[in-house]
């Protein structure tokens, strides 16, 4: 059944989703989102709830996904430092990753590319891996499309998909 990151970031977790457990040593290698590309959040004051949506049409470590969303719970912290950019569009590169405990909250950090580094605390992180419209079209040409193209182009926190993994990492 779809589910777009819209509705995970105000509650609505499948209830027919078994989280696996994941291999503590992917988590915590630090390159689980390599070569991801961060292209939308949202957050759900209310809730303290943040969503951050991923395209991983040229992540390594998902053949077989095109989009991830990463479901923040009980933010305590968030913070998004660097320069930013003078591009009207851009998809964040995942360098690098961590996600770690600290004093009983999860740490989630990631270092992107252009030069900003983002990080959360948080008592809970799901995360939701699988397939939406977009998987057999390559991402947008961003020198040549036009900004309707761009928008339709990168997975959005209101982009439906078939979940295909999940996990959830509890305090």
């Amino acid at each position: 059944m779809p589910i777009s990151a819209e509705n995970l970031l105000h509650g609505a977790t499948p209830a027919n989703l078994s989280a696996s457990t994941p291999d503590s040593g992917w988590i915590a290698g630090g390159d689980f989102l390599r070569e991801a590309q961060l292209t939308d959040l949202g957050f759900a004051a209310l809730s303290s709830r943040l969503c951050v949506v991923f395209d991983l049409r040229n992540a390594l470590d998902f053949p077989d996904a095109d989009i991830a969303v990463i479901v923040l719970n009980h933010v305590r912290e968030f913070s998004w430092l660097g320069s930013g950019t003078a591009q009207s569009y851009q998809p964040w590169l995942v360098m690098n990753s961590e996600f770690a405990r600290n004093d009983g909250w999860h740490q989630v950090g990631m270092a992107l590319m252009p030069n900003q580094d983002f990080s959360v605390a948080c008592s809970s992180v799901e995360f939701f891996a699988g397939r939406s419209d977009l998987y057999d079209q390559a991402p947008p040409d961003l020198t040549e499309a036009s900004a309707e193209e761009i928008e339709a182009g990168f997975p959005r926190v209101s982009t439906t998909f078939v979940v295909d993994d999940y996990f959830r990492l509890d305090s």
